[in-house]
């Protein structure tokens, strides 16, 4: 699948396997069509790098973040950013995000950032939930188990955190 100018960052089937998102530094997403590589859509998430990038449950969104220390929601089904009424997931990491994951249900993601922060955000208010998971060192990726109950994170420390959330 080419398209990008620049480093491919993050790959996401969407959970139908129909689709398959790619995030990258060249500051966009593509969006394809598995069965024949075509491409559907192309996101502009300018001006920043992404970083990461995931399918809601249920297909119709892509979560996203960028340099600029955000979390963007985007319609999976034509890459039109979701505006809320709230500010979107950015009261929070003062460094690069550097991973995300949703929830099984949808509910909330997790953000695993440089700052040495993980942070958990509503998907539906955008705001932050609960206080900051802290490492001692940058953090480079995060997972949620299937049950929505437990987090794992990992990074520069050489360290795995397992939390109870």
């Amino acid at each position: 699948l080419l398209g990008h100018r620049d480093r491919v960052l993050s790959v996401a089937f969407s959970p139908d396997g129909l689709k398959l998102a790619t995030g990258s530094s060249d500051t966009t997403i593509i969006v394809w069509q598995v069965d024949n590589a075509k491409r559907l859509f192309q996101i502009n998430a300018r001006p920043y790098s992404v970083g990461s990038v995931v399918w809601s449950p249920d297909g119709q969104q892509l979560v996203s973040t960028s340099g600029d220390k955000t979390i963007k929601f985007w319609d999976g089904s034509n890459g039109n950013q979701i505006q809320t009424d709230s500010k979107p997931c950015t009261d929070g990491h003062t460094g690069w995000i550097d991973s995300l994951a949703i929830s099984s249900d949808g509910t909330f993601i997790a953000t695993a950032s440089e700052d040495k922060t993980v942070r958990l955000w509503s998907t539906e208010t955008h705001q932050q939930i609960e206080h900051a998971l802290k490492h001692t060192d940058e953090v480079y990726c995060v997972a949620i188990s299937p049950n929505g109950t437990l987090l794992a994170s990992g990074g520069r420390h050489r360290e795995v955190y397992l939390w109870s959330i």
